[in-house]
């Protein structure tokens, strides 16, 4: 077991050892010297320690989430708001903003406009709107991760480990992020890669894995329902 200087020495490297990588490729069928790939393992063990050196965890407190309901409250109502004024032709005000301002043109590739209709104000306005709500989700999610487990102090460092774990195991490698409910070690590969990933850091125990992995696999499916 790494005791915490050990684990502060660890952090200064910022990295799992190449040798590290590589074997876990091997136990979890893929590439680990594939650059991309160590740069995705690497980020979830920064999203670790970057928890884990947090002071008192601030980032994780109540007031902080309290904020982002803020941000939330204001993004709604700011799009609400263009939403509605639509027909003063803020598409043309932006149109003519970003040539002022010597602005690369947006994305055009929305179905519901014309050829002509591309090439104007348009993509702009609707360029926004996909932002806003990409941002809208992105404040949505963290919200859910920084809400308290009921009955328990949340492991924040673990939380934020398997949260980025889960999102290379669905997202990059395409695989389904599951624990095994009927059985007390959950043995299935993405627990036992969860694990790896923790343990290397610092040894820590299965039961905190499970509960993360637990509210994690709650959060996606929640998610997987509501798109």
């Amino acid at each position: 077991m790494k005791n915490a200087e050990n684990l502060k020495d660890h952090a200064g490297d910022g990295d799992y050892s190449p040798l590290f990588v590589i074997e876990l490729g091997k136990q979890f069928n893929f590439d680990g010297e594939n650059s991309e790939i160590i740069g995705e393992i690497n980020y979830i063990r920064d999203g670790y320690i970057a928890s884990k050196s947090a002071d008192g965890l601030e980032a994780h407190s109540k007031a902080v989430r309290a904020k982002y309901f803020e941000i939330k409250k204001t993004t709604n109502k700011f799009r609400a708001i263009l939403k509605k004024h639509e027909t003063q032709d803020l598409a043309s005000d932006m149109y003519y903003g970003a040539l002022y301002l010597r602005e690369t043109p947006p994305q055009t590739e929305f179905p519901e406009i014309t050829e002509f209709e591309k090439t104007r104000g348009k993509p702009y306005f609707l360029e926004l709107m996909r932002l806003l709500r990409i941002f809208e989700k992105g404040v949505d999610k963290n919200i859910d991760h920084l809400a308290p487990l009921p009955g328990r102090k949340p492991d924040y460092p673990v939380q934020a480990l398997v949260r980025r774990a889960a999102e290379f195991w669905e997202d990059y490698l395409n695989r389904k992020f599951k624990i095994d409910y009927h059985a007390d070690a959950a043995w299935t590969d993405a627990f036992l890669f969860v694990q790896r990933l923790i343990n290397e850091i610092e040894s820590t125990p299965d039961n905190k894995i499970i509960n993360a992995m637990r509210a994690e696999i709650r959060i996606r499916n929640k998610d997987k329902k509501n798109s």
